[in-house]
């Protein structure tokens, strides 16, 4: 507590507890000598001494600090408003198992095909690492009824086709004129079913050096080492997500 009595530049300090700080900063509307103006002490140990406001901080920082705050304060209770978007679709599944997703829409005469297949490098091992790419390659290469995909595609429309991988998943992906839907799904289906009949080893080298080619690219960018050093980083030695997904050299050599 403050000794009231005490004179201006020797006011007491008294307190049953220690002080931890060497100084402490504490507002006080309290008069000062009488006048009107706020006064704020200075801590020291055991003493106190009486100083006049800093009025650049009193009138100029301290209501810049107050209009951010309510600033924030407004924004954060203003609720964002977003659009209501409703895309009509049919989803069932079919009894091999595959899921299928449909959703229509006449707007312009394009369809657009996308089927994923719940495989993709986390399924691999080590010592055998970024087949899962090399298979998405091979996927192009043609199937017992039609040799030539991408010739297929050009047949419906001028159709644009193509694949990813990733950890998970591997997908295939055509849009195309609406006309050519019967085609695409036909083709899909072939090399979904009939893959291994239309396929042979001089097929597969040949999507090999695709891939290491890829790969060759890739790390010749900069900094490109640094996705491989996150990835064993992150995850341990063992774990699914420990290697990328195109995999290494010597696993695309073997």
């Amino acid at each position: 507590m403050i000794n009231e009595d005490a004179p201006i530049g020797k006011l007491v300090y008294r307190s049953q507890f220690k002080v931890k700080f060497k100084s402490v900063v504490i507002f006080s509307f309290n008069n000062c000598a009488g006048s009107t103006d706020q006064c704020f002490f200075i801590n020291t140990y055991k003493k106190q001494y009486l100083h006049r406001p800093n009025y650049l901080f009193m009138k100029k920082i301290i209501p810049a600090f107050l209009l951010i705050i309510c600033t924030c304060a407004s924004y954060a209770q203003t609720k964002p408003s977003y659009p209501n978007i409703d895309i009509p679709y049919k989803k069932f599944v079919l009894d091999n198992g595959l899921t299928v997703i449909i959703s229509e829409d006449h707007k312009t005469p394009m369809a657009a095909f996308n089927i994923w297949y719940h495989v993709g490098s986390k399924n691999e091992k080590p010592g055998k690492t970024g087949f899962a790419h090399l298979f998405e390659h091979i996927m192009f290469t043609g199937s017992q009824h039609y040799p030539d995909f991408d010739r297929v595609m050009q047949t419906v429309g001028g159709g644009s086709n193509n694949g990813t991988t990733n950890n998970d998943r591997t997908n295939f992906f055509e849009n195309f004129t609406s006309a050519g839907l019967d085609r695409v799904l036909w083709v899909e289906s072939d090399r979904m079913g009939f893959l291994l009949n239309g396929l042979d080893s001089a097929k597969v080298e040949v999507q090999r050096g695709v891939v290491q080619n890829e790969k060759r690219q890739g790390d010749n960018q900069p900094y490109a080492v640094a996705e491989e050093l996150t990835i064993k980083s992150t995850y341990p030695s063992n774990h699914p997500y420990s290697w990328s997904v195109i995999g290494s050299m010597d696993d695309l050599n073997a």
